[in-house]
């Protein structure tokens, strides 16, 4: 009897925690969702898509609790993630149409405008999620230009309007 009761409050016990690790790890990810939609501008209808748009970045994060803190994607698929195309959620951008569907063929618009919403790692291909107001959809392309900010290789953002002003505006 006494038994049969310690091995029903075990699992109770681990169930309990695990619940607990779980909430956190949810309000965590839900703080993220907030902050980028704030910071995005975007309206909350884009809740999922931010969504997604913070797993995809919080896997690819260092994390304390793996040895020597590589990020989740890392310990998993064995490589490192590639930081080389990560944007701020809701970056201004312009999405190329694919060949053949631009309007007015070779003399009209070749691109559209949009805004960066997450990323797509479907099939080997690496492309961005893209919100375009003109289609009011969204749209999976790898040709994308973004607009005012580049990520640099420090991680920091950069203005690329105010560099290229202080590139031609140097006195001498």
């Amino acid at each position: 009897d006494v038994i049969i009761n310690a091995l029903q409050d075990s699992p109770k016990d681990q169930l309990t925690y695990q619940r607990a690790s779980a909430e956190k790890c949810i309000q965590d990810i839900m703080r993220d969702v907030r902050t980028v939609l704030q910071d995005s501008g975007l309206p909350l209808n884009f809740w999922g898509e931010a969504l997604k748009y913070c797993t995809f970045t919080k896997n690819r994060r260092p994390c304390y609790a793996n040895p020597d803190n590589i990020p989740p994607y890392e310990a998993r698929y064995g490589r490192i993630p590639d930081y080389s195309r990560m944007q701020p959620f809701g970056q201004a951008c312009t999405a190329m149409y694919p060949k053949g569907k631009a309007p007015n063929k070779k003399l009209g618009k070749q691109a559209m405008k949009g805004v960066m919403i997450g990323y797509e790692d479907m099939d080997g291909t690496k492309a961005y999620r893209i919100f375009v107001p003109e289609l009011g959809k969204v749209i999976v392309t790898p040709d994308v230009t973004f607009m005012d900010f580049k990520i640099t290789t420090t991680g920091k953002i950069a203005d690329v309007n105010k560099l290229t002003d202080q590139l031609y505006n140097t006195e001498n």
